[in-house]
């Protein structure tokens, strides 16, 4: 499986400033830690209005580092209207299993 973040559009924004890049990177990886323990603790709870709170405030940063997992922020963000608590679980579950994928890769750079 390939990567689940790309550096592109950070690096576009930088325009050669590779401190602004990583910068960029370890902010994004900070709010997806947060993100994720917040979505873990909605899950616990099951807060839907948490989780998808916590969607709609990762979006930004995911279109541009993680733009591969855009797609499921929203539909996670959608489904967190519905009242199936166990299927928006799961989503929620493969989506902090994806973000702490991207941590870890990010890590060993």
């Amino acid at each position: 499986m390939g990567k689940l973040y790309t550096k592109n559009g950070l690096e576009a924004m930088a325009d050669g400033d590779s401190s602004f890049v990583n910068l960029m990177l370890e902010t994004f990886v900070t709010s997806c830690r947060d993100a994720v323990v917040d979505m873990r603790e909605a899950m616990n709870s099951a807060d839907l209005i948490k989780i998808n709170q916590t969607a709609h405030k990762i979006k930004p940063s995911v279109d541009t580092v993680a733009p591969a997992l855009s797609e499921r922020v929203r539909k996670l963000e959608s489904m967190s209207d519905v009242n199936e608590v166990s299927s928006v679980e799961l989503f929620a579950a493969d989506l902090c299993a994806s973000l702490d994928q991207i941590e870890a890769d990010l890590s060993q750079e």
